[in-house]
C-alpha cells in the first residue's frame, strides 16, 4: 500500500496562524512531510509569505501587498503580535529535508518574477524536495523548462475554460500534478468528482487534494492522492498512519 504525504496547509494551521513562524515549525515537529505556503511579492521585489493579497484580514491595518516596501510591510503586527516572514527569512528556518509547496499568487508575482524566485529558493533547496503550484498555469512553463516539479491548482481561471480547455492546458503544461479542491465532490456531486479524477487518472495525471482535514473527505481520495493538503496535520497523519496498520 502506497504512503500518502502530508503537506501542512500554511503550516499547522488548525492550532497556529497560518503561515507564521509558529506554524510551520509545528508543521514539521507534528512530522509532516512538507510545508505548503503562499507567496506575494511587494512593491520593491522583496518576496514574502501570506495568502492573501491584502493585509486586511489578518491585521487590523490595511494595505494592499503590491504598494507596500518590505521595510514598511516587516512591521505591521498580524495575528494579534506575529510578523510577516519574508521569504528567505523562511527558507533559513526550514529544515533542508523538508519538501516544500510554494504556491505563486499572480496577483503580485508575474512571469518575471519567476526567475528571481527560483534563484533564491535554490540556495537553500534542492529541486528534488520543490514544488511550483498555481492557479494561473502561464507561470508554470517557466519552471517546467526549469526541472522543477509544478502542480497545477484546478480552480478559479482554468476552471473558466471548460473540460477541454483544462484537458488542452493540462496536455500542453504536463503538470507533475493536478492539485484538486476537495470542496469540488461538494460542488459537482461525488459520482461526477470520481469519474473526472479517473479520467484525468487515465491520462496518466497524478493528483494532490487539498484542504484535507476529516476522515471522510480523506476515504474519498485515498485510491488517487499522493500528497494532502491538510490544515489539521495531527489528525490526517493518525488517520493515515491506521490506514497502513490495517
Amino acid at each position: 500500500m502506497k504512503k500518502i504525504k502530508v503537506l501542512a496547509h500554511r503550516g499547522y494551521s488548525k492550532k497556529f496562524p497560518e503561515n507564521t513562524k509558529d506554524a510551520f515549525l509545528a508543521g514539521v515537529e507534528y512530522g509532516a512531510d512538507g510545508i505548503e505556503f503562499d507567496l506575494q511579492k511587494t512593491n520593491d521585489n522583496y518576496f514574502v509569505i501570506i495568502h492573501d493579497d491584502s493585509i486586511n484580514r489578518i491585521s487590523k491595518s490595511k494595505g494592499k501587498i503590491k504598494d507596500f516596501k518590505w521595510n514598511d510591510l516587516k512591521n505591521v503586527e498580524i495575528f494579534n503580535g506575529e510578523k510577516i516572514l519574508e521569504f528567505e527569512e523562511f527558507l533559513k528556518l526550514i529544515p533542508p529535508n523538508i519538501f516544500l509547496n510554494a504556491e505563486l499568487k499572480s496577483e503580485t508575482i508575474d512571469k518575471e518574477s519567476c526567475k528571481a524566485f527560483l534563484d533564491l529558493i535554490l540556495k537553500y533547496k534542492n529541486k528534488e524536495d520543490l514544488l511550483v503550484s498555481s492557479f494561473n498555469y502561464e507561470l508554470l512553463y517557466f519552471f517546467k523548462g526549469q526541472g522543477i516539479k509544478i502542480g497545477l491548482l484546478t480552480g478559479g481561471k482554468i476552471r473558466k475554460l471548460g473540460l477541454a480547455g483544462i484537458v488542452k492546458v493540462v496536455m500542453s503544461l504536463k503538470p507533475d500534478y493536478l492539485c484538486v479542491p476537495i470542496r469540488m465532490l461538494k460542488h459537482i456531486g461525488r459520482l461526477r468528482f470520481h469519474l473526472l479524477v479517473i479520467f484525468f487518472k487515465l491520462l496518466g495525471n497524478r493528483f494532490i487534494f487539498w484542504t484535507i482535514d476529516h476522515e471522510k473527505e480523506l476515504k474519498h481520495i485515498l485510491n488517487y492522492a499522493e500528497y494532502v493538503i491538510t490544515n489539521d496535520v495531527e489528525k490526517i497523519m493518525s488517520l493515515l498512519k491506521k490506514r497502513l496498520l490495517e
